[in-house]
């Protein structure tokens, strides 16, 4: 067979006619620098996003719970929040009421609003559809009902402690004190709480001290006399302000009728002007005690 034949048979190489193997096609991007992450970062999006959006999603529930009405055994509870108490033992007390509060919701909402140390004993009207958030801000701002105690004038120190001593929802943390050991625990003139609870109706509130409410019936009696004491006569024969109250104490025993205490009091400054002594019943009534 004629030789110039012979290249129709032969097979066709993917040479080109230089005779070396043609470039492979790159594909779009390959070669760039971080070619190879492209995928897991993909992947790595995709699962951020998954992510978020299922923290999204959690953030909403636990919000739309905090937001949610507390079930309650009644439309208006009264209830009460003992002193010393955490958020949780706090939850387990008004659950016991009647109010169901979630332990672990409460504790979180304490948490976000930064009172979980502020939380105030005290009794609590909780109103209607109250929801943990709000039930929060009502125990953080000590906006409870508040209890009153009546001191009246010309009672002595010792009545009045003990009538104190029977608001049971008053927290006696002066326990085995009396006036005088009052007195000189608040360092008082005379070293005695006598003359020295101002006379008042008092609100206070459920789990409060019995120092507490002591100290402001001190305060107002304090600012009582202050302002009497500056604006005395001259001439008046006492010495200081503390001998100011004595007397007036004495004139408030001495006559029941409110009209005839400047008279009263007229005789005992005249006797003392003159060096007289008093001569008063309720000295001696008052020196005799329980013996009277």
């Amino acid at each position: 067979m004629p030789n110039h034949r012979l290249h129709n048979s032969m097979p066709k190489t993917p040479y080109s006619t230089s005779g070396k193997p043609p470039k492979r096609q790159k594909k779009a991007g390959q070669g760039r620098p971080g070619y190879g992450l492209a995928r897991p970062l993909r992947w790595l999006t995709r699962l951020a996003c998954v992510g978020f959006v299922l923290l999204m999603g959690a953030v909403a529930a636990v919000y739309f719970a905090l937001s949610s009405s507390i079930e309650r055994s009644a439309e208006v509870l009264d209830v009460h929040v003992s002193a010393g108490q955490g958020a949780r033992a706090i939850s387990r007390e008004l659950n016991a009421q009647g109010l169901a509060v979630n332990p672990d919701l409460f504790v979180l909402a304490t948490r976000l609003k930064g009172v979980a140390a502020q939380l105030k004993a005290g009794r609590y009207e909780v109103p209607p559809n109250t929801d943990t958030l709000a039930l929060v801000d009502l125990l953080s701002k000590g906006q409870g009902l508040l209890n009153t105690v009546a001191l009246v004038e010309g009672f002595t120190a010792t009545a009045l402690l003990e009538k104190l001593r029977q608001q049971s929802d008053l927290v006696d943390d002066l326990a085995g004190m009396g006036a005088e050991d009052i007195g000189r625990h608040f360092n008082l003139p005379g070293q005695h709480l006598e003359g020295w609870i101002y006379p008042d109706t008092y609100k206070y509130s459920p789990g409060s001290t019995l120092s507490e409410l002591l100290q402001r019936a001190i305060r107002l009696q304090q600012a009582e006399l202050n302002t009497a004491w500056a604006g005395r006569a001259s001439d008046l024969p006492v010495q200081s302000a503390y001998d100011l109250l004595k007397l007036a104490s004495i004139v408030e025993k001495e006559t029941g009728m409110a009209a005839d205490r400047p008279k009263v009091a007229s005789v005992f400054v005249n006797r003392l002007r003159v060096g007289m002594l008093l001569q008063t019943d309720p000295t001696v009534i008052y020196g005799l005690g329980e013996r009277f």
